[in-house]
Order: C-alpha cells, then sequence, then structure tokens
C-alpha cells in the first residue's frame, strides 16, 4: 500500500472559511477536536471528495460549492464570489519520483469523475467512511417495524458491493459487471424495455418475450448474488463480533426476501397482475446464544429494544468493518483510506479496550483516519498505539480547539489547531533549546507512560487517605523492582528485579525537582542524557507486551491445563479472573507469563474445587504434583504448552 494522502486543503467549506491545508505526510491521523472546533469538517470534506466520484455528473458535485444551491456546505462567513473547494493530493511512497495525484471539486471544478481515472475508481472502491450515525442507521428502528437496512444498502454499500458473477442482460449477453450498484440500476432500466401486450392489455406485460424469461432470470439472479453476499457478511461480522470485540453471545443474520417479486397476481383479481417490480427488502437480525434458553439460542427481530447502546455500536461496527473487509483492495494503483469518526462514544471500557484494538490492526492495510470528541479515548488509543507497538512515525497527533467562547458571537471563528508530539520528541525539542525543566518534565512523563504500560492497571494505583490514586513516578518505578510482596511487578512475571531498569539515582535529582521548576538545584544536559538513557531501558519491555485475556474478555475465554505422566492424564478448565498477558524479555530474552489469578470450571479428577480461584502457576505446581506423584525428577510437558485455548485448540506458546 505504497499510494497515500499526502495533503488535505480545504477552503470555503463547512467550518473552514480561509484554505486551511493539513499535513497527513502519508501517515496515519488520530484527531481530537472540541465540538465546534472544525474536526469532523475535515472527516466531511474526505467524504464528499471520495463520494463525487459516484456522481452522476459534475453538477451533483457542484452544489456543495454552490452559493446559489439550497444544499451547499459553504463556509457562512463567505461572500458569494470566494472560491470554495476541498483538495485532496495523494503520494506514492514507494516511489521518490512518482508525480503527485492532486484531486480538486469545487464550483466549476470536477476532476473526480474523469472515466479513465483507474487510481481513484480503485481508490474509492477501497475506502469507506465510518461514523455514528451512519452505524446507528442499522439498528435505529422502532419496536413497531422490522429492521430493514434496504435504503442505507442501496446508498452506503452497494456502491462497492461485488458479486461472484456478472449479469446477464435482456439480449442474453454477459454483462462482465459484478457491482452491486450497477446491477441493480440495470434492473430498473430493463424493467423499461418489457415488452407489453396490445389493445385492452397493453398494461400487461407480454409473458412470451423472451426478454420477460431474461428479466425473471435477471432478478432471480440478483436475489441469489446477494444472499451470498449478506450470508458472507453475517459470518464474517459475527466472527469479528464474538472473537475480537469479545461479544460472545451474538449471532448477526442479515436476510433478504425468498425471492425478487415482480408481476403478482392481485389478490383481488385472480386473472390479472399488478405489473409492478416489488423492492427487495434487506432486514438486519440476531440471534441471542445462550444456553439456558430453549434450544440454546434465541431470535431478536427487533434490536433496538432488547440490546443496550454499547452493544448496538459492536452490531453495527462488526458489520460495516466486515464491509469493509470484504471489498479492500490489496496493493496495487489504489490508495486505501479508512475514515472514523466519533465510533465508540456509546462503548464503555470493557469493549472500548478491544475494539480500539481491532480498529488500530486497520493501520496495516489502511491509511487510518480516525476523529474524535472524547478526550479519553483520544488518549486511550494513543496509549493502545504505544501497547500494540506501533510506530508513533508513521502517526500524526492533531488536536483542534474551539475558537474562544469570549468572541463567539463578534469574530469569525478560526482554526485552533496543534500538532501533539510525542513526550520523548518534547524531551529531544527542549533539550535542544536549552529547556531543561520543560525537558525533566517531560522526560518524568514518558517514564510514567513507559511504565504505566509495563505493569498491571491494577499496580499502577494505590490508596491514599482512603481514596484510589493513580500511583506517582517514584511508586510506580518501587513497583517494577519489588519482589517481596504478592502481586508486585517482579514476583508476578518471574523475572529479576536486578534486570530491570534503575531510575533510582535520577528521580529525586531530576525528575522530581524540575517538576516544580526547582531554580536552587543545578541543571546539567549530561545529567539529563544519562537519565533519558536509563528511561529508554524500558521501551523494548514495554514493546514486547502481549495480551493473551485482556480485561472485557476475563471470565469468558475458556483455557484447558493438560498434564500426562506414566499413563495418568488429568485436565483442569478455566478462566482468567484478570488480564493475562507476557512480555518478550530482552534481557534475558523469553516469555515471561504473568502469573494471573484463574478460576477453575471443570477438574477432570475433581480435585480441584469448581468456581474456586487459584494463581495459574500455582495451579500448574500442583497438577504436575498429583500426575508425577511428586518425584522430583518427573518430566512433564512444560507450563506454555501444557494449556491450550479451548475455542481455537492454540497452544499457550502459539498466543
Amino acid at each position: 500500500m505504497s499510494w497515500k494522502i499526502k495533503t488535505i486543503i480545504i477552503e470555503n467549506f463547512k467550518f473552514f472559511h480561509a484554505a486551511f491545508p493539513l499535513d497527513v505526510d502519508s501517515k496515519n491521523l488520530l484527531v481530537y477536536g472540541e465540538n465546534g472546533s472544525g474536526k469532523s469538517s475535515i472527516y466531511w470534506a474526505l467524504y464528499t471528495l471520495f463520494q463525487s466520484r459516484l456522481k452522476p455528473d459534475a453538477a451533483k458535485v457542484e452544489k456543495y460549492f454552490n452559493p446559489a444551491n439550497g444544499e451547499n456546505l459553504r463556509n457562512k462567513y463567505s461572500a458569494d464570489g470566494e472560491t470554495s473547494k476541498v483538495e485532496v493530493i495523494f503520494e506514492d511512497q514507494a516511489d521518490p519520483v512518482a508525480v503527485d495525484k492532486p484531486y480538486v471539486i469545487s464550483l466549476g471544478h470536477v476532476d473526480t469523475q474523469v472515466p479513465a481515472d483507474n487510481f481513484l475508481a480503485f481508490t474509492v472502491t477501497s475506502s469507506d467512511f465510518l461514523n455514528y450515525k451512519m452505524l446507528s442507521k442499522l439498528t435505529d428502528k422502532d419496536n413497531s417495524v422490522e429492521n430493514d437496512v434496504t435504503d442505507l444498502f442501496i446508498k452506503e454499500i452497494y456502491p462497492y458491493a461485488v458479486f461472484n458473477n456478472d449479469y446477464v442482460d435482456l439480449s442474453g449477453n454477459h454483462s462482465g459487471i459484478y457491482l452491486a450498484e450497477t446491477w441493480h440500476n440495470y434492473i430498473y432500466e430493463a424493467l423499461g424495455q418489457l415488452r407489453h401486450q396490445t389493445g385492452k392489455r397493453a398494461a400487461h406485460f407480454d409473458k412470451n418475450d423472451v426478454k420477460y424469461d431474461r428479466f425473471q432470470k435477471l432478478i432471480r439472479d440478483f436475489r441469489n448474488e446477494l444472499k451470498n453476499y449478506l450470508d458472507d457478511i453475517s459470518q464474517r461480522a459475527t466472527i469479528k463480533l464474538n472473537s475480537e470485540f469479545g461479544v460472545k453471545d451474538v449471532v448477526i443474520r442479515l436476510e433478504t426476501d425468498d425471492a425478487y417479486k415482480f408481476d403478482l397476481q392481485r389478490a383481488d383479481s385472480p386473472r390479472y397482475r399488478d405489473h409492478t417490480l416489488h423492492p427487495l427488502h434487506i432486514r438486519m437480525k440476531a440471534e441471542l446464544v445462550n444456553a439456558q434458553l430453549a434450544g440454546g439460542r434465541a431470535e431478536i427481530i427487533h434490536l433496538r429494544t432488547f440490546f443496550n447502546e454499547a452493544k448496538l455500536t459492536c452490531i453495527g461496527l462488526a458489520v460495516r468493518l466486515a464491509v469493509a473487509d470484504k471489498k479492500y483492495v490489496a496493493g496495487g494503483n489504489l490508495a486505501s483510506v479508512l475514515c472514523l469518526d466519533d465510533m465508540l462514544v456509546s462503548l464503555d471500557m470493557s469493549y472500548r479496550v478491544p475494539v480500539t484494538k481491532v480498529l488500530l490492526s486497520y493501520a496495516n492495510n489502511y491509511q487510518l483516519c480516525v476523529f474524535t470528541h472524547d478526550r479519553s479515548l483520544y488518549n486511550m488509543m494513543r496509549s493502545t498505539i504505544k501497547e500494540l507497538g506501533l510506530d508513533e512515525n508513521n502517526w500524526h497527533f492533531y488536536e483542534f480547539y474551539r475558537p474562544d467562547p469570549a468572541t463567539e458571537g463578534m469574530l469569525e471563528p478560526q482554526p485552533n489547531k496543534r500538532e501533539v508530539k510525542t513526550a520523548k520528541d518534547e524531551i529531544k525539542k527542549h533539550l535542544g533549546t536549552g529547556e531543561y525543566p520543560a525537558a525533566g518534565n517531560y522526560l518524568r512523563k514518558y517514564a510514567e507512560e513507559l511504565i504505566k504500560g509495563i505493569l498491571p492497571l491494577n499496580l499502577t494505583y494505590g490508596l491514599k487517605y482512603g481514596e484510589v490514586k493513580t500511583l506517582m513516578l517514584s511508586d510506580l518505578y518501587k513497583k517494577t523492582k519489588g519482589n517481596a510482596k504478592d502481586g508486585d511487578f517482579c514476583k508476578l512475571y518471574d523475572i529479576n528485579p536486578a534486570v530491570m531498569p534503575d531510575i533510582s539515582n535520577h528521580l529525586k535529582r531530576l525528575m522530581n525537582p524540575l517538576s516544580h521548576d526547582d531554580k536552587d538545584v543545578p541543571i546539567f544536559r549530561q545529567e539529563l542524557d544519562d537519565a533519558l538513557l536509563e528511561v529508554e531501558k524500558y521501551e523494548p519491555i514495554f514493546a514486547g507486551k502481549h495480551v493473551i485475556v485482556n480485561r472485557g474478555e476475563a471470565g469468558v475465554k475458556a483455557f484447558r491445563m493438560e498434564l500426562t505422566y506414566m499413563g495418568t492424564t488429568e485436565t483442569v478448565d478455566f478462566v482468567t479472573t484478570e488480564q493475562w498477558d507476557y512480555i518478550i524479555f530482552p534481557v534475558p530474552t523469553g516469555k515471561k507469563y504473568k502469573d494471573c489469578e484463574v478460576k477453575i470450571t471443570t477438574s477432570s479428577s475433581g480435585h480441584f474445587v469448581v468456581d474456586s480461584k487459584i494463581r495459574v502457576k500455582k495451579l500448574y505446581e500442583v497438577l504436575k504434583s498429583r500426575v508425577t506423584g511428586g518425584a522430583a525428577a518427573a518430566v512433564v510437558t512444560p507450563f506454555d504448552q501444557a494449556i491450550t485455548e479451548v475455542a481455537t485448540g492454540t497452544i499457550l506458546s502459539g498466543l
């Protein structure tokens, strides 16, 4: 995927009046914006330009920039004669001498509709735009009606849905066209070509005409292709919902009518037909899967009246991402862009964490552009980018703030944007300018970010005056070196405290005094450099952390431990009660598994009480002792090969 967006230029469109260039530099975007700051105008500018490729003519695009058109999206402070445009420039990262590809839409200038321009055609087909309003259209139906999503599919999905077979036209020729929208449109065009009878029966179609039979086949084939497409999306979305989002008890079903109804017999007069092509409907349903239900599952027809807002968001997002997965085109002369605007506003933390990780994984195939007004989500996504080991150099982080409220109503609002650098970037910047107190502050912040990412979440908090508080750096550091108390980091992961970075000499001298800008403390560049070198030793530990069971999956994802010795086999099934992860430790190298707490669900011997809790490594030692009879020299399957994930059969060392 070498072609990506280089620059977005918005002029006199929605929030932006004067020409506003946003440098993207072929990177992914994570944008936080307060309401009224122009954040969503960037999303809609991109959406409008990409969608313009699919409009039937330039006039349908130019109306957005025409002050005389009531549907225009011009900035409200603009004068009629001022230029209004959206421009997107693409560049080829793999070829530095390749010529950039600029596209502009404006009044009198639309260069996105050149038929021979395969680059933009493929780019639009392979890209997608998702926001909360679009998701809600999938599930926001009253209890009195079926969850009909036909209009959404026709508008948002048919333009990109590719069927497995092409259609045969009324002349009997294969069209070579697989696109659902083109096929759907041709059906209504072909309807007008059908021959009618003469005389008193002029309203009736001539059923003896070969085109009548071909039309019947045309709509029958469309319905069958659509059903296959919907079945595939349903399966993909359900897998994503169950395996990636952690919503285990829901199956998604997208259904269409049994047949495309056409020229039906009239109920009031069976001798006559209605001469009508009836719309083919698409409905989204779900099944609730639970062993306590009759038959193990129950059909959910009215999704909104049964599921809460968080699950509805997960369901809608799973469907739309399944569509994106199906339409994605790898490589070639195109760019693949995935834009998300305020997608996760209704999700609590149990869903936000896994869903965020899924969304960020799309940066492997797409140029990802994420916009949100939720500050906590923005911060969580930034920290998750680090947690997943994604290169922050491949991202731009922008923050947009609304204009000064004191001037609202008096002055035209202006963009208030700043690019947010990483804490490490800020350290180096302030070191370079001699601003040592500021460098010290960012050094402390960077150390806190890394250590918090390494420690289990519960070890980053403590009690102070009876309240739960986030631990300060000195206490966080102690957790990384402690090995005495149950639950400390080194004991949990079986790590020698001596191999952990040692920042003890830097805590008091540099980080804490500098956070108060203490002028009495001598500041030396070398001391800051030395402190940064030691803090950087946390980086490979941070990057080496991998999650086996995230917090949302705790208590759900099942595992089996099995040991055999001298013909004796014993198995225990369990779930974790907390996040379970491991660290690929740099020195000495190797996986260090967290000794997490687990809950027993079954025991083949009955020795372990169901619902009892035990540490997973203690469970292994007890099981080993039972099958070997306590023989010290007995050799059994190692810990990371004795455990398998029940759903997939994957051994622990492969997770």
